[in-house]
């Protein structure tokens, strides 16, 4: 998979469509572009996030809330599956990302606001034993289908009648591939799916990867995303077990650099110790495993018995696995590409 990025600028103010005309960005705003190729199963990801639409500094928390008592925000404006025609098309979701203090980087869904709160979609135990009082967020639309892969009307993915004569979006939860998501095309009507359902709004999580099966007509095409560079750390839950990331990033860090080493469990094997699992380059399938091999005095990423410490397993705009199998969620902190 080839990747490039156009028209990046820093300290660029940035205000889109935004609803609030005093949010904008200072951070590296522009477009990346993915190439997919035809005929392939294409691991991809979104590496920038939508222009926040609210930050500030909180003033106090529990578990499931985040509140801002000057915020003055209107009571509904970020439930989840609003519509906000002076946003964006369609439905919205939200989440609220912290920007600074001991949770710098965790990000949360919105489910509902009043004028000083942000009622999130669950109760999270790092958020209820944090205090995040004074610490920086900001609140940012989630990417959704419509975004990443374009308008029905305007798409680069071919269309069908079902997922078995389209191309498809194949995401990854709960240990296994959803139903594929493709666009529905048949006499006057032209939509995203996923089976029988209209799915445009479907949201694709911040730190997630996903695969596009380009199974049409067999021609290359690629997808451009526009979008901010996040300026603070970014904190990836990795749950246990195998799940499919690729996030918020868009350089291509080598595994040295790349964090995991901090919440990695070691071993003297990929048998034995947690993996990041790549995609292969010609797009044919699962690559060797790469890990922290541990043995006496040396600690180094392996894939097999080859050090790749120096090697880039998690590129840009690419997806890949992770198999953590210590049982229990750990906490990646990712950070950001602009230090």
């Amino acid at each position: 998979m080839k990747h490039k990025i156009v028209a990046l600028a820093v300290g660029f103010a940035f205000a889109g469509t935004l609803a609030h005309a005093d949010v904008s960005s200072e951070n590296t705003v522009g477009v990346f572009c993915i190439d997919l190729v035809a005929g392939k199963f294409n691991l991809v990801s979104a590496p920038m996030h939508k222009i926040p639409v609210d930050q500030g500094a909180a003033t106090g928390n529990t578990g499931q809330t985040i509140a801002d008592g000057g915020a003055g925000w209107t009571p509904g404006q970020f439930d989840a599956g609003v519509s906000n025609p002076a946003l964006e098309t369609g439905k919205s979701t939200y989440y609220v990302e912290l920007t600074s203090g001991v949770l710098e980087g965790r990000h949360f869904q919105i489910a509902s606001n009043d004028a000083a709160t942000l009622f999130l979609e669950a109760s999270h135990a790092d958020l209820g034993v944090a205090n995040v009082t004074s610490n920086g967020y900001k609140v940012v639309p989630y990417n959704r289908v419509r975004d990443v892969f374009g308008e029905p009307a305007a798409s680069p993915l071919d269309v069908g009648t079902s997922s078995a004569n389209a191309d498809n979006v194949l995401f990854f939860g709960g240990g296994g591939f959803e139903v594929p998501v493709f666009l529905f095309e048949f006499l006057t009507t032209k939509e995203w799916r996923q089976g029988a359902v209209e799915v445009g709004d479907k949201t694709i999580d911040r730190d997630a990867g996903f695969f596009v099966n380009m199974k049409g007509s067999g021609v290359d095409t690629n997808i451009c995303l526009t979008g901010e560079v996040s300026d603070n750390d970014q904190r990836v839950v990795l749950d246990a077990g195998i799940t499919l990331h690729g996030g918020m990033n868009v350089v291509d860090p080598d595994l040295n650099t790349s964090g995991l080493s901090n919440v990695f469990d070691v071993g003297t094997s990929s048998a034995n110790a947690d993996n990041v699992i790549p995609w292969k380059s010609d797009l044919t399938g699962y690559d060797v495993p790469h890990f922290l091999f541990n043995f006496l005095t040396t600690t180094e990423w392996r894939q097999g018995a080859v050090p790749t410490g120096a090697s880039v397993q998690t590129p840009a705009g690419a997806g890949f696995f992770i198999n953590n199998r210590g049982g229990t969620a750990v906490t990646w902190v990712r950070p950001t590409p602009l230090n």
